[in-house]
């Protein structure tokens, strides 16, 4: 996806603001987003925890489907944007592959999707 067509909001919590961290979470993101349905906005926040010097990184996307959220905490902020990233396509895989196996059901309850007559 282009970041013209979905724009992309940021949220750095006791974390510097960064392009060289922006670009990385639109390249990672770029990846991800076409296998999504529908997506209408993509929120992504970063901090810095004291506790154990943690990295956090939350990715939350509005899609047709319903909002998906992924997170993600270790030392290094870009393995957490990584994980964070890896977490969201996984359940966007999930969700659309839910979606794929509803429409897919048979009409009748017996599996068979013929009328009776």
């Amino acid at each position: 996806m282009n970041e013209q067509q979905l724009p992309i909001e940021f949220t750095f919590r006791h974390i510097t603001a960064s392009d060289a961290v922006r670009d990385h979470i639109r390249k990672r993101l770029e990846q991800v987003l076409p296998h999504l349905s529908n997506v209408s906005s993509v929120h992504v926040v970063l901090s810095a925890t004291s506790h154990h010097h943690q990295q956090e990184a939350e990715i939350v996307v509005q899609s047709s489907t319903g909002p998906l959220t992924a997170r993600a905490e270790t030392h290094d902020l870009y393995e957490a944007i990584d994980q964070a990233v890896a977490r969201l396509d996984a359940q966007g895989r999930r969700t659309k592959g839910r979606v794929v196996d509803s429409h897919r059901q048979p009409a009748r309850g017996d599996g068979s999707g013929t009328p009776r007559g």
